[in-house]
């Protein structure tokens, strides 16, 4: 299904270029566009590409769902750096387990 949807925004980036390229307003990106976030952008609410290279065509993707944290794992409440370090140090996997281990609730395993 991903590779459904890059396709389909390719081909609407190829639509967007030929129906602008024979009206009068057009869009213009000086290339190479050095930086990615000075690409050019297509997409919705959910998916978005950013075109941008310099040698290399590069497309960029982002998606909604990528920053989605419900159900997340709140493991900075149980541990911290120092904490995190001495466990490694001393070899304590099961403490280090137990520090990130995924909250359940009602029986379900949240990621």
């Amino acid at each position: 299904m991903k590779h459904i949807k890059i396709i389909l925004g390719l081909i609407f980036l190829f639509q967007f270029v030929k129906v602008n390229a024979n009206n009068e307003k057009k869009l213009k990106w000086q290339f190479p566009i050095t930086r990615t976030h000075a690409g050019m952008l297509l997409g919705n609410s959910v998916q978005g590409l950013m075109v941008w290279g310099v040698d290399t065509l590069n497309i960029s993707i982002g998606h909604a769902g990528f920053w989605d944290h419900r159900g997340g794992n709140n493991f900075i409440e149980r541990i911290n750096f120092n904490k995190f370090k001495d466990l490694v140090e001393t070899g304590n996997e099961m403490a280090l387990r137990k520090a990130f281990r995924n909250p359940e609730i009602n029986g379900v395993n949240f990621r």
